[in-house]
């Protein structure tokens, strides 16, 4: 069965094609024929999932959104293929996360956090209540197996 598969955001007919087959309110023409031949899904929903303070929702909802992704875009694993996101807290949940979403996802591209969120401990110590607001960025996540949540 062929159809008219319009690009999205088209204004007139002549960016139309005809194809077996696609899902054009997602992506223009994947079926290869508009000049799609693989694109990586970067997660913009899921940029402040693997920066959550709280440890276990962190890691489900970066879970979860690995697992919806995976299976939203699975019938066209060939042209697509979403980023995982991989929370970078500790290198526990950053190897636990990678190896579900390779080994029982199937992803092929990963999102890491582009950094992690240090207390300062004497700021801490000093004034409780503002130190809870005081951080530093651990920009290449060398140090954040000292990290507790």
């Amino acid at each position: 069965m062929r159809h008219t598969c319009t690009l999205v955001g088209a204004a007139d007919e002549k960016y139309a094609r005809s194809c077996d087959g696609c899902f054009a309110q997602i992506a223009p023409c994947p079926c290869g024929r508009g000049g799609l031949d693989f694109t990586v899904l970067y997660p913009t929903l899921g940029l402040a999932f693997p920066h959550l303070e709280h440890a276990e929702l962190r890691q489900a909802t970066c879970r979860a959104l690995n697992t919806f992704n995976a299976d939203y875009f699975r019938a066209y694993a060939d042209r697509m293929t979403p980023a995982a996101v991989i929370p970078m807290h500790t290198p526990q949940e950053a190897v636990a996360e990678l190896a579900y979403t390779v080994n029982e996802l199937g992803l092929k591209v990963m999102m890491l956090a582009r950094h992690v969120q240090g207390p300062i401990p004497a700021a801490v110590r000093k004034e409780p209540d503002i130190g809870q607001y005081a951080f530093w960025l651990d920009t290449f996540c060398l140090d954040s197996a000292s990290y507790t949540s």
